[in-house]
């Protein structure tokens, strides 16, 4: 997957962490080709994940993703992270939202939307205790292989059936 990381230099150490989590996840379900690009206007790229920060406001996310889908599958994903709310914030917080962005661009839903019940100690849980969910999970990537089969020592995918998931073609 082609992801162009548009993050300033205040973000290189937490995207660096989250991208070589997922990168090597068990079952080992995605790989990267990352790219380094300058687009203020943090623009969608056909085949691509982009990844963008900056002040977007006073709004109702700390972090998003917009996708482009076509026949029921992602062909584009942007994820922005707003540092009107992230600036200054702890490192918990910061890789909490990037990890679960970037779970949004390859196609994962959340696996929870409670956020006062039991964490469930992966990225893609809403929580209000960030520190306890940083890291993508053992679920996170049984759902991507679900979606993409499993990337053998060579790199190359190895489907394994299953049940019918909505995937993500970059």
């Amino acid at each position: 997957l082609k992801v162009l990381n548009n993050l300033d230099e205040k973000w290189k150490e937490t995207f660096g962490i989250v991208m070589d989590e997922w990168d090597h996840g068990d079952p080992d379900a995605v790989s990267f080709e990352i790219e380094n690009i300058d687009d203020p206007s943090c623009s969608m790229v056909s085949n691509a994940m982009v990844v963008c920060n900056g002040n977007y406001g006073r709004t109702s996310w700390r972090g998003i993703n917009e996708l482009l889908t076509n026949n029921g599958f992602v062909v584009a994903s942007v994820a922005k992270l707003n540092d009107y709310y992230l600036e200054g914030t702890d490192t918990a917080l910061r890789q909490y939202v990037c990890c679960h962005e970037i779970g949004h661009g390859l196609g994962l839903g959340h696996t929870d939307e409670g956020i006062y019940n039991k964490d469930l100690g992966e990225c893609m849980d809403y929580t209000v205790r960030p520190e306890v969910n940083m890291h993508p999970g053992r679920t996170n990537f049984e759902a991507l292989e679900e979606m993409y089969g499993v990337i053998d020592g060579g790199r190359n995918r190895q489907h394994r059936p299953g049940r019918r998931a909505e995937r993500v073609e970059y």
